[in-house]
Formats: structure tokens, sequence, C-alpha cells
């Protein structure tokens, strides 16, 4: 008995943390306004070299999203499902400046077309995921 509530709350933990829950919705945490970006690829974002720190905001009223990769600027069309937490961008777009340190700058802008779902965390921060549910980005609300 023991090893089987082990074992049903080692596959719960597994279902909650990842962004292949479907569980989580939008009616938690707004998708609205400026967002952090923390990490990319599960990877931390150093902003210490960085011209501005890389951001992401939506305009749900527009359908739409815009930000900084840290030089260049992107916007694109956004679909969102808050029922099925699927998300997708379509008919992006973005500034093409040469910067300095432009491997987390690329590895941004490529995460944007791969994104295809996103977990709100109980911190509140929110992962969004491919549609394996490999972590693409992490955010935090500004």
């Amino acid at each position: 008995m023991k090893k089987t509530a082990l074992l049903l709350s080692v596959v719960a933990a597994f279902f909650v943390a990842s962004c292949s829950s479907s569980k989580h919705t939008a009616s938690s945490v707004s998708l609205s306004g400026e967002w952090n970006i923390v990490a990319v690829n599960g990877k931390a974002v150093d902003t210490s070299k960085m011209e501005q720190a890389p951001y992401i905001g939506f305009n749900r009223a527009e359908n739409r999203i815009y930000g900084s990769a840290s030089c260049n600027r992107f916007f694109a069309a956004l679909e969102l499902d808050p029922v099925k937490s699927e998300i997708r961008f379509d008919n992006a777009g973005a500034t093409r400046m040469m910067c300095p340190h432009m491997d987390t700058e690329d590895a941004i802008l490529s995460a944007l077309s791969k994104i295809a779902r996103y977990e709100i965390l109980s911190n509140g921060e929110v992962d969004m995921c491919d549609a394996n549910g490999q972590s693409m980005l992490l955010i935090r609300k500004k």
C-alpha cells in the first residue's frame, strides 16, 4: 500500500511539473503586460553583458506579442487557447541589428517559433514549452 501511494505521488508530481499538463490555465495568471525572460532552453539568462534585459509583452486586446531579445526587437501575432494551455506565435518579425553577445539573442528568437504550450508555475512564472514539453522560455512578470 505504501509503495502504491509513493508511486502515485511521484507520478502526480511529474505531471504537475511538466508542460504537458493542461490543468493550468490563464485564469490563475493573466498573460497580459510585460514579462522578463529569465531562462532560454532551460538556461538562466545572464543580463550582465546585454544591452537590456530581454522581455516579452502580451497585448491580448490586439492578439499580438512584442518584446526585446536584448538588442533586437520582435513582434508576432498571438494565438492563445487558455483552456488547453496552448500558445502560438505567427507572422513573427524582428529587427536584425548586429549586437555583441548574440548567443542568447539568437536562442530567444529561435525559441519563439517552437513554443506550443505553456504552464503557469506555482510561483507565478510561466514556462513556455515546445510540443514535446521541452522548456523554451521561462518568463516572470515585470
